[in-house]
């Protein structure tokens, strides 16, 4: 019994070192030295010597690799799978990927072969199997195999970058169906590369519930799959439908309304005007002087009345203050504060002024003691009375020529006592 659970201790010790043994040979992690890059397990042991520039994680069993300023693709025994002889890579999934060479971008396979030849400016991001592509002034569509869809011959193909509608990154055909244009003409094409719509139309928009806004001779309507007329064209404007919703906002003589996937009217036509897209679960309108919003089940929810300005007649209303404000100085008596006189405030100013007629109001019931003389002079100097001059708040702002002369003559006197004080010594 003893060695039994002697055994299973042993086998139960023994457990998290086999775990981590397996786990260092399964987790590789980059790692560097002296500016060179390679791969190290989980306790710092160089499993892939660091004879590389750059490096990426692994992914997929395989990582990228720079080497001599090529990129190439490895796996954990550090077998090549892709030579390093690119410039650049996009990897699309696990077996595909976008190889750029001498300027040039072509298709390959997780092995490294190539799908197509060197000859495309730009390849943009596989949509389900669609693949729009450029050779510089035009675009076409190639499939994922590497077989083309549509030549390279057109201004623009599903939804290009600068596209306004393009919302998602990755989504360059909608509903696999490719929308094309020539000069001024818009098209359309399924993803067989089938003509559904001819290069004749003033625009055609994204498509959405089966439908895609379209437009010519300058009527707006939509149109299905199959290149038919499912909503007539009758309306001057219409915005596609949201994908999270069915109904969306078209613009019949001059006035907005919403109708659904079958064309049926949910409001009337009656806004003057329309803002935003049904995507967010409403749009801004406006009907006459009222503005508000409108939701996707057609409920109106109008912005409250703004409040009424209350405005001053123009006779009580004084739009420049005064240039100057004439002030009365009056020589206080004996405990008694001096008053000040100054012209009325202007009414546009009152409510600036709240808080210095505050200050004014409680100084008013405080005693005012300046300029006034309470105790007797000892001597004649200090017998001159001073006149002052206050402002608002009851500061001296200036003083008289009496009291300059004053202190002149004291500082005077006192030179003269002090130098007979010298003299007698």
């Amino acid at each position: 019994m003893k060695k039994v659970v002697l055994f299973t201790w042993i086998q139960i010790l023994l457990l998290p070192f086999l775990f981590g043994q397996k786990s260092s040979k399964d987790e590789l992690y980059a790692c560097s030295h002296k500016r060179q890059w390679g791969f190290c397990d989980s306790r710092g042991n160089v499993v892939i010597p660091q004879i590389y520039e750059k490096v990426t994680d692994f992914k997929d069993g395989c990582a990228w690799v720079l080497q001599n300023d090529k990129w190439g693709r490895i796996n954990k025994d550090q077998e090549v799978k892709v030579n390093p002889e690119y410039e650049e890579y996009k990897e699309f999934s696990p077996s595909l990927f976008a190889l750029r060479k001498k300027g040039k971008w072509a298709l390959a396979n997780s092995e490294g072969k190539l799908i197509t030849e060197h000859k495309y400016d730009l390849i943009l991001v596989p949509d389900n199997s669609l693949i729009a592509v450029s050779d510089g002034p035009g675009w076409g569509v190639i499939n994922t195999k590497g077989d083309e869809i549509l030549p390279l011959i057109f201004s623009e193909v599903g939804r290009v970058p600068g596209d306004p509608y393009l919302f998602n990154a990755e989504r360059y055909f909608d509903e696999g169906m490719i929308r094309t244009k020539i000069g001024k003409q818009w098209g359309m094409f399924n993803e067989k590369g089938e003509e559904v719509l001819p290069l004749s139309y003033d625009f055609i928009g994204s498509y959405s519930h089966g439908l895609a806004q379209a437009s010519i001779d300058k009527k707006a309507g939509f149109v299905d799959k199959s290149g038919k007329r499912a909503i007539p064209f009758v309306y001057e404007v219409v915005q596609s439908f949201p994908d999270n919703y069915d109904v969306t906002m078209v613009k019949k003589d001059g006035k907005w309304g919403m109708i659904d996937v079958s064309g049926k009217n949910i409001t009337p036509f009656k806004y003057t005007v329309c803002t935003g897209n049904l995507r967010n679960g409403y749009v801004f309108i406006k009907e006459g002087d009222k503005t508000g919003k409108l939701s996707i089940t057609g409920q109106e929810t109008w912005n409250a009345p703004k409040e009424i300005k209350v405005v001053i007649p123009k006779d009580e209303k004084t739009t420049t203050p005064p240039k100057e404000e004439v002030k009365v100085v009056v020589a206080p008596p004996k405990e008694e504060k001096a008053e000040e006189v100054k012209t009325p405030e202007p009414e546009s100013q009152k409510p600036k002024k709240e808080k210095k007629v505050k200050k004014q109001k409680e100084a008013e019931k405080k005693p005012n003691t300046e300029g006034v003389i309470i105790q007797k002079p000892k001597t004649e100097e200090e017998a001159i009375q001073r006149q002052h001059e206050f402002d608002s708040e009851g500061n001296e702002i200036k003083k008289t020529e009496k009291a300059k002369k004053a202190k002149k003559e004291k500082v005077k006197k006192e030179k003269v006592k002090k130098e007979e004080v010298k003299k007698e010594k």
